[in-house]
């Protein structure tokens, strides 16, 4: 069973417009909708309604970003995936408190060691 209700969902990603870092990843139906609730704070994450107070302050908002669209049967999966990557393979400091499952674990591990191995190749030809 889904967590969505809708056919498609759209996984994003919360950009904080000050220094460019990725703060959240999420998963939604309706992109649009939920970034006003982001926006509204109706949320039980205090780290993230910190966050966009801190911006309101400054007169800024996070800037979404579509990542992908899948179907919403692989949609809970595909937001932990990139949740373990922003985490993991590119170091983001996200406010995000969804657990990740020991399988995306493994896998953005694997895709970190790639990633590393690829620039030591790429070092080792110039």
């Amino acid at each position: 069973m889904s967590f969505w209700t809708r056919s498609d969902i759209t996984i994003y990603i919360l950009i904080d417009p000050r220094d460019e870092l990725v703060r959240y990843v999420g998963g939604a139906g309706d992109p649009e909708d939920r970034l006003d609730q982001h926006l509204s704070q109706r949320d039980k994450n205090k780290g993230k309604r910190l966050w966009i107070d801190g911006l309101a302050q400054d007169g800024l908002e996070p800037r979404m970003e579509v990542i992908e669209t899948v179907s919403a049967d692989i949609a809970a999966n595909r937001e932990q995936r990139w949740i373990a990557y922003f985490l993991l393979c590119l170091d983001m400091p996200l406010l995000n408190k969804t657990p990740i499952s020991r399988r995306n674990l493994r896998w953005a591990k694997q895709e970190l060691r790639e990633k590393l191995e690829a620039q030591t190749k790429d070092k080792a030809v110039a």
